[in-house]
């Protein structure tokens, strides 16, 4: 069995003026639901950022499993490997059109989170911090 954890979050823009360059996040990130990973996430280009949604699924090798997102957004997820640590999993993530906004597969050395996102033209976007063990 692997233990696949998923933390959707919210980041926002609250101004669209990115003059400033700045490139990282300005507000302080409290939230216990990632703490965890408060440093990779500083580095993003967003002024707020809030948890939506932390789900966690136990899923055999080979066997498919999908998450649900707030807004309509699915992750699909089929564990491809574990050996001791690491672990390879395939994911493809879907918008509420149904657009493929990531279809790849990942490999998972140890307890590293795996960010991924996609930004919206209104300046939000949606994080996943993935964890898989």
């Amino acid at each position: 069995m692997v233990v696949v954890a998923v933390r959707a979050i919210h980041a926002r823009n609250n101004s669209h003026d990115n003059s400033k360059g700045q490139s990282f996040v300005k507000t302080s990130i409290s939230d216990s639901g990632f703490r965890d990973i408060k440093d990779k996430l500083r580095r993003l280009k967003y002024d707020s950022l809030s948890l939506i949604s932390t789900q966690e699924r136990n899923v055999a090798l080979n066997d498919k499993d999908t998450v649900e997102i707030e807004g309509g957004h699915i992750l699909t997820f089929r564990p491809v490997y574990k050996e001791r640590k690491k672990v390879c999993i395939w994911l493809k993530w879907q918008d509420s059109t149904g657009m493929k906004v990531l279809d790849t597969r990942l490999h998972f050395d140890g307890d590293e989170t795996v960010l991924t996102g996609m930004s919206n033209s209104d300046g939000s976007g949606i994080i996943l911090a993935i964890d898989v063990r």
